[in-house]
């Protein structure tokens, strides 16, 4: 039901709970993950959802949306604002196109909370806005576009087949040679938690020798607040692609993933100095009600950013 929390001024506030068939995860992961597939769900109201700067699920990023409302074709380029991963909660500032002909500022909340004592979830979406005068209408139509939206999105999501496998991965711009950065994982990386003391505790040679395939290493590193382990083996190893391939087979991940790989891949930059480094992480769930790793990727990305920091300050 939609409803308006109007306040006496130019700003306003309006919001619409919307209940789901689908896991609140699997929803959340649609417009935090893979926005591209809005539009296939609901072609009448979406027609592109791109990103045009950074990556999927990070604050920051920036994204354009085409819609279509009261018939006529609309754009708005957004900036994600907040996302809160734990509480499948994401925001994005409207910050171009047709609504700041008539807002100064327009601000969407997508939250998603599973049921309780029941199956499926409740889509609350809220805008908050600024008109340019009293001139300007409430946004009711463009809340009751997102609304079906959201049932044409659910629609989808319980045609697909339940998939508990996934992929996500980032790419990080760093300073340092691709070459550098790759020795650090791939020959010492007991030196990654000097780096990085915040977010890896230890990483220790179990047996064989690093940078051999199948060598076997045990991380220590905190995730969510909390002290985590994983023990993995050296999967692939390339020198020449500055390609490591680490697979978790025992540890705290175990506990909600049937199999994890983590693939690192650094790349030099085309045209200029330093690198791209890709993290990869492709896995499968042990159910659907285990949420996608977006938060264990950001202590990647954490990680990558901190290691670059010591390497650069060497150089």
């Amino acid at each position: 039901m939609a409803q308006a929390i109007l306040k006496p001024s130019l700003q306003g506030e309006i919001e619409a709970d919307v209940e789901i068939k689908a896991p609140a995860t699997k929803f959340y992961h649609m417009f935090a993950v893979r926005p591209q597939d809005v539009s296939k769900a609901s072609p009448k109201n979406i027609q592109g959802f791109s990103v045009q700067e950074g990556e999927m699920g990070r604050v920051g990023t920036r994204v354009t949306l085409n819609y279509v409302l009261d018939g006529k074709p609309q754009v708005a380029k957004d900036i994600i604002e907040a996302v809160e991963p734990k509480k499948n909660m994401i925001k994005y500032r409207v910050i171009e196109g047709d609504l700041m002909k008539e807002f100064k500022s327009f601000l969407f909340t997508v939250q998603v909370t599973p049921k309780q004592g029941g199956r499926g979830s409740v889509v609350k979406w809220n805008m908050s806005y600024e008109k340019i005068d009293e001139n300007v209408a409430h946004p009711e139509t463009l809340l009751q576009l997102c609304v079906n939206m959201i049932k044409d999105v659910d629609k989808m999501l319980a045609m697909l087949k339940p998939s508990l496998q996934g992929e996500i991965e980032a790419d990080i711009e760093i300073k340092a040679p691709a070459t550098k950065f790759y020795h650090m994982f791939a020959v010492r990386p007991q030196e990654v938690s000097k780096a990085s003391p915040k977010t890896v505790q230890r990483c220790s040679v179990q047996k064989g020798e690093m940078g051999s395939v199948g060598t076997l290493v045990t991380w220590n590193y905190v995730h969510d607040g909390k002290p985590k382990f994983a023990r993995e083996t050296i999967e692939a190893v390339d020198p020449t692609k500055n390609v490591i391939k680490f697979r978790v087979i025992e540890g705290d991940l175990m506990n909600e993933f049937k199999s994890f790989l983590i693939t690192i891949q650094v790349t030099p930059k085309q045209g200029g100095r330093g690198s791209v480094v890709k993290w990869n992480m492709s896995y499968e769930k042990i159910d659907d009600n285990v949420a996608h790793p977006e938060s264990l990727l950001q202590v990647g990305i954490k990680m990558a950013k901190d290691i670059d920091e010591m390497l650069s300050s060497k150089e």
